[in-house]
């Protein structure tokens, strides 16, 4: 056989390459990982930002789109009015009244009480002088939750 005898340069490349020739370039490869890792970061930092900002735009819209109650005085005075008029007409005064009352009698207006809308407003008018914790204002909100101010003035959420 003739390659026997064949010197090295006639010998094919593939089979003389040193090990160390064999492998891939490192710099190529060791420069990808570490920009994919800063991208990775990157873009999670930019994810975070964007929903900061839509959290923050959601905020707004809501807080702009609820109306607020600006008249409690004319809310105080129109309970007064109901009161002191069912007792001139000789009526005995009901345990409890509504917003809807306050409106149906025209103490109130329904735009007096638009912050309302949704939402089911019972006053209670018994005496706070024997019950701290009697509930003396009754909000039932659109998701069926309850909110209660107490004769102590303390505002707590009740149950379903």
């Amino acid at each position: 056989m003739k390659t026997a005898g064949l010197n090295k340069a006639d010998r094919p490349q593939s089979i003389n390459r040193p090990a160390a020739s064999q492998q891939k370039p490192s710099t190529a490869h060791e420069a990808e990982a570490p920009m994919s890792l800063r991208h990775v970061a990157v873009l999670l930092l930019a994810g975070v930002a964007v929903l900061a900002v839509i959290s923050f735009l959601l905020q707004s819209y809501w807080n702009r789109q609820q109306p607020v109650f600006q008249d409690a005085p004319k809310l105080v005075a129109a309970l007064q009015a109901f009161s002191r008029d069912r007792f001139l007409h000789g009526n005995q005064l009901p345990s409890t009244v509504t917003l809807k009352d306050l409106v149906a009698g025209g103490y109130l207006s329904g735009s007096d009480v638009s912050a309302f809308e949704g939402i089911e407003v019972t006053f209670s008018n018994a005496n706070t002088n024997q019950d701290p914790k009697m509930v003396m204002i009754h909000a039932r909100l659109p998701d069926g939750s309850v909110l209660a101010v107490l004769a102590d003035g303390s505002v707590q959420q009740l149950r379903k």
